[in-house]
C-alpha cells in the first residue's frame, strides 16, 4: 500500500492568516471603545450635581449699543433656565472688559465686600434690570461679565457649588 506524502502547511500563508485575524480584533475592540466611552461620559455628566448652564439659557445684554462716557450701563440679565440662579447685588455687577486690538482686556475693579443676607442675591427673578456705573470714561468697545453661581446651600457665592462666567453683548462708549 502506497502512503500519501503529508503536506507541510504553508508557514507565510499561517503566519498571514494570524495577521488578518489580529488586525480583525483589533479593530473589533476600538469600535466597541469608541461607541462605549462617549455613553459613559454623557451618563457621568447628567448627574444631578452636574448641571451646567449652558450659555444661551442666561442671556446679558445692554439698554444701548452706545454710550457716553460717564453714563450708567444698564444691564437686562434674563434666566431661561429651569432652576434659579443667583447673581452679586447690581452695586457689585462691575466686571467689564474692553476689546483692544481684537483682545479683551477686564478692567479691574475694587471689590468691596458684600452683605449677601441684605442684598439682591438670592433673586428668583426670570430678568433682573441692574443700573452700574463702567470703571473706565474711555471711548471704547466693551461688554460686561456677569458671574451667575447655581446648586446653592444658602446665599454667598462660598456657599454654592458652581458658577459660569456669561457676557453681554458688546457696546460702544462714545
Amino acid at each position: 500500500m502506497k502512503q500519501k506524502p503529508i503536506k507541510k502547511p504553508n508557514k507565510k500563508k499561517v503566519v498571514r492568516n494570524n495577521f488578518v485575524e489580529l488586525i480583525l480584533l483589533v479593530i473589533i475592540i476600538l469600535s466597541l471603545f469608541s461607541i462605549l466611552m462617549p455613553l459613559l461620559f454623557l451618563n457621568n455628566n447628567n448627574t444631578s450635581q452636574n448641571v451646567e448652564l449652558k450659555t444661551q439659557n442666561i442671556l446679558v445684554t445692554t439698554e444701548k449699543n452706545f454710550y457716553n462716557s460717564g453714563e450708567d450701563v444698564v444691564l437686562f440679565i434674563e434666566n431661561n433656565f429651569n432652576k434659579s440662579i443667583y447673581l452679586k447685588p447690581c452695586e457689585s455687577q462691575n466686571r467689564f472688559e474692553r476689546k483692544i486690538n481684537n483682545i479683551w482686556y477686564e478692567i479691574s475693579s475694587t471689590d468691596k465686600e458684600i452683605d449677601y443676607d441684605k442684598s439682591g442675591f438670592n433673586k428668583e427673578e426670570k430678568i433682573v434690570n441692574c443700573r452700574v456705573k463702567l470703571l473706565s470714561n474711555e471711548k471704547g468697545v466693551y461688554r460686561s461679565v456677569v458671574q451667575a453661581f447655581y446648586d446653592c446651600k444658602k446665599p454667598g457665592e462660598e456657599e454654592c457649588r458652581q458658577s459660569e462666567i456669561f457676557y453681554s453683548n458688546e457696546f460702544r462708549v462714545l
